[in-house]
């Protein structure tokens, strides 16, 4: 998470380098807590307040505009990463390695998460296949047994379908050209 190189969330998920770094660098003035506590703070800060990317990164997310709709800044040709608050199921979150593991979950049975949008979720993150992203051994998101479902079944084509048409569009096409 503290790196933007190559293999870094930074690089993965095509956020601005340059803000990255800037965030990194004041880890240690920020509040205690995860990355992610740690990025919330920082959007909320004053800190580097003269740096043009991370002033403008705070002004997209703090308005909730991601994109500027009448003009476009260096900003704008990245992906950009946006804090936010999770609430996990417990104090003590258990980790599932597959959606299967997590779905046959005591937690699950409890709680019945809506599988429509499980299943969702699920091709969204799997769906970076299209773009040329390769899974490896290590990564979990790719989960075979439950791939096959009928709630992923389901609506596979059409979420298929839909990221090729976006693919296909020129204004959006493959994540390669955000250096993927």
């Amino acid at each position: 998470m503290i790196r933007s190189d190559e293999g870094s969330v930074c690089y993965g998920d095509g956020w601005p380098t340059h803000l990255w770094n800037a965030f990194i660098s004041k880890l240690e003035a920020l509040a205690d807590g995860s990355v992610a506590e740690k990025l919330h703070s920082f959007l909320n800060s004053e800190l580097l307040n003269s740096d043009e990317i991370v002033t403008l990164w705070r002004e997209r997310v703090r308005a909730g505009e991601i994109v500027h709709p009448q003009k476009r800044l260096s900003i704008d040709t990245y992906w950009l990463p946006v804090p936010a608050t999770f609430i996990s199921w417990s104090p003590g979150a258990s980790f599932h390695r597959t959606m299967t593991e997590a779905l046959a979950s005591k937690e699950a049975t409890l709680r019945k998460p809506d599988l429509a949008k499980q299943a969702k979720y699920y091709l969204e993150c799997t769906l970076l296949r299209l773009h040329g992203v390769t899974f490896g051994p290590d990564d979990y998101i790719e989960d075979r047994a439950y791939a096959v479902t009928r709630n992923v079944r389901e609506i596979q084509e059409s979420f298929e379908k839909l990221e090729r048409q976006r693919i296909a569009d020129p204004k959006l096409g493959l994540l390669d050209r955000f250096g993927f």
